[in-house]
């Protein structure tokens, strides 16, 4: 389970970057959890 958290919240940190050069997204991010 920990192997699983783990991924997604590297995804969610490279996800994260990218949005934040456009403006930073996290609204959208929230949005989705």
């Amino acid at each position: 389970m920990s192997d699983i958290i783990n991924l997604l919240r590297e995804v969610i940190r490279h996800w994260d970057m990218r949005e934040g050069l456009t403006g930073g997204s996290r609204d959208e991010i929230r949005a989705l959890r």
